[in-house]
């Protein structure tokens, strides 16, 4: 293959290869009008990369691959390699990569007012091809020795957060969140330090994730972007919600309540302003729903299911459809729970660029199955959602994904395991200062209860040993379903 494509590599004129060499630096394909930010100095002008690029598709040395009404250029891996060796001899690499870093900067600045405007979807699909190149450029400007750099690393990594946040990467994006973060400068760039932390906040649970959010705060409100703080504050509503923390999920929605009234007053057919009031909408339910109240709740989620549906968000209103379920199974309404997770995981198994989504309502949809005693479902569903929900890194859902693996051992006459996994989930909460929300609190009420009805009082003593436990491996223990020779079985 190397020698086929040395052969036709020779029979190029110099700016055919000049460019071939250059595109080399694209992982993951590229525009045109990216080859023409990178690849364009010397003798290669951009107003030659149009034809130039024509030329190497002809002589079938690049791809042309179609997106939408967009076309993108890719070289497969085998001409990549052989073109990186040809660059490595004959040009400056490091001021190609760094040529590559500045555009993906600048690009970054429309990605991420995209980001704050248009439906995660719509935003993914867009975008999503830019990631290897990302990555790429991340690589490569962390670990650059020149401040210039490290501060268009900075850039990147927070205006191409969502690539990360929106496609479930959640460790990948706390990795470079955080690298980005120990070499950024809150003085020269507060706009990206914001970016950055929120995007690290996305990533994490409890404590940590509300003292990444406390410094993220603190610099948007430096900032005086009114709008945006609207936003972020509907945003945190839920996660106070779901940390027992209902003083302060109240205050950030009133407050944010506020700001909007002002903003609509200002500019009121802004496409982002109709967004932060649907995203109001959306926290105000949960506010209603934590505090028990479930017409208000009701009432609230679907009034922000319609502006969403005006919006054209699929990405929100899938996580609105697993809302919808835990409402009625806390509310009591168990068949139309059911109905509505199975909404959810219709919507969300259509979206497989956002296998969260798929991962949350998968969650919820055991839960809900085990309540109606859809035994043939629920146990299938339950493994399902804690394969991905460990693939994913997703905290957020670790809990309730733990408490499922933990019913299939209480109802599969092992109740002692199941005891042990519920007791390392307790201490993991507690140890994360994570509170349950009304959904994951009815569902570990109910589990309780059908442990004290099968081990009385021993329940306590196992919850008790279990706390010493890694929960992810007695999960792992309980889906193998091997409880005769497994040591947490029962006896």
């Amino acid at each position: 293959m190397r020698d086929t494509i040395a052969w036709s590599y020779g029979l190029l004129d110099e700016l055919e290869r000049m460019l071939l060499r250059r595109l080399s630096v694209f992982a993951g394909g590229c525009t045109l009008g990216a080859a023409e930010s990178v690849c364009s100095e010397g003798d290669l002008r951009s107003t030659y990369v149009a034809g130039l690029v024509a030329s190497l598709v002809d002589k079938s040395l690049l791809n042309v691959v179609i997106e939408g009404e967009r076309m993108r250029y890719v070289l497969l891996d085998a001409t990549r390699t052989f073109a990186k060796e040809q660059l490595a001899e004959s040009e400056k690499r490091e001021a190609l990569l760094r040529r590559h870093a500045q555009w993906l900067a600048t690009y970054g600045e429309q990605v991420s007012r995209d980001y704050l405007s248009q439906p995660n979807l719509v935003w993914l699909d867009k975008y999503l091809p830019e990631i290897d190149n990302v990555r790429v450029a991340l690589d490569w400007a962390l670990h650059s020795a020149l401040d210039e750099d490290v501060l268009l690393a900075c850039e990147i990594a927070s205006r191409f957060r969502g690539l990360w946040l929106v496609t479930g990467l959640n460790e990948e994006c706390r990795r470079w969140m955080r690298a980005a973060l120990a070499r950024s400068d809150e003085r020269q760039q507060p706009k990206v330090v914001m970016d950055l932390l929120v995007g690290l906040a996305w990533t994490l649970a409890g404590s940590e994730m509300f003292a990444a959010y406390e410094r993220y705060f603190a610099v948007l409100r430096r900032s005086g972007d009114r709008l945006r703080l609207a936003r972020s504050l509907a945003e945190i509503v839920g996660k106070y919600c779901r940390s027992g923390l209902l003083i302060k999920a109240q205050s950030a929605l009133d407050e944010a309540k506020a700001i909007l009234a002002e903003e609509r007053r200002r500019e009121p057919l802004r496409q982002v302003t109709l967004h932060t009031e649907a995203m109001i909408l959306y926290a105000s339910s949960e506010v209603h729903f934590a505090s028990g109240r479930f017409a208000e709740a009701r009432e609230s989620l679907q009034n922000a299911i319609a502006d969403f549906e005006r919006l054209g968000d699929r990405y929100t209103l899938t996580n609105l459809a697993s809302m919808r379920a835990e409402i009625e199974f806390v509310a009591g309404e168990l068949s139309l729970a059911a109905q509505y997770s199975t909404d959810a995981i219709e919507a969300a198994s259509g979206l497989s660029r956002a296998p969260t989504l798929l991962a949350r309502a998968l969650c919820t949809d055991a839960a809900i199955r085990l309540g109606t005693f859809d035994v043939a479902r629920w146990e299938a569903v339950a493994r399902r959602a804690f394969e991905m929900v460990e693939a994913l890194g997703e905290d957020e859902l670790r809990l309730a994904s733990l408490q499922n693996v933990a019913a299939i051992a209480i109802f599969r006459s092992r109740a002692r395991v199941g005891a042990r996994l519920l007791g390392s989930v307790d201490a993991w909460c507690e140890s994360a200062s994570y509170f349950r929300s009304p959904f994951e609190q009815a569902v570990h009420s109910g589990l309780l209860t059908s442990l004290r009805a099968r081990l009385g009082d021993d329940t306590d003593t196992h919850l008790a040993r279990g706390r010493t436990l890694d929960a992810e491996l007695v999960a792992k223990e309980i889906l193998s379903a091997d409880f005769d020779n497994t040591e947490f079985a029962e006896g």
